[in-house]
């Protein structure tokens, strides 16, 4: 079987070896969509990718018991996480559904810098002007966020052009 069932052609390859203590390992450039797809199929991904917990929690460089709380209880990994996670399945061999396009990490955080302090605006991604000042300032947004930013600059977007 093919890594992930969602490759085409693509034959799992060793997973990625395991960077140097502090160094980060960086995954693909991913679109919002893709990341979250992985987050929610995680178990079924690992599992086809041939990896197991203990291996998979050792490249991450985490505790094994983080590993169930998202594959079995639904939470999301943190953004640094994922890019982490996705560079392991890429490795592997891991070719996400290329049909869920978007923003990259990158995208999100260059419209974050645009997103206007308001209370609409507060309202609206069900945040305080604290959490939009952290992410300005560099701190990443968790992946539930930046979808709900992604959504509602579009949603802005479209509104400007009517």
């Amino acid at each position: 079987m093919e890594c992930g069932n969602y490759s085409m052609g693509v034959t799992p390859a060793t997973p990625a070896t395991q960077p140097l203590r502090g160094q980060p390992l960086r995954g693909p450039a991913w679109t919002l969509a893709q990341y979250h797809h992985v987050a929610q199929h995680l178990r079924a991904i690992r599992q086809s990718c041939g990896i197991n917990q203990p291996e998979f929690a050792r490249q991450l460089q985490i505790r094994q018991s983080h590993i169930p709380r998202w594959e079995l209880y639904g939470t999301l990994p943190s953004i640094k996480t994922l890019e982490r996670i996705a560079a392991i399945l890429d490795g592997a061999g891991y070719v996400p559904p290329p049909e869920l396009k978007g923003w990259t990490i990158a995208q999100a955080m260059q419209a974050v810098s645009t997103l206007p302090t308001n209370s609409a605006t507060y309202v609206a991604l069900r945040v305080n002007e604290g959490t939009i000042r952290n992410w300005r300032r560099g701190t990443l947004p968790q992946l539930d966020l930046l979808l709900r930013v992604e959504a509602y600059i579009a949603q802005q977007r479209r509104e400007r052009a009517s």
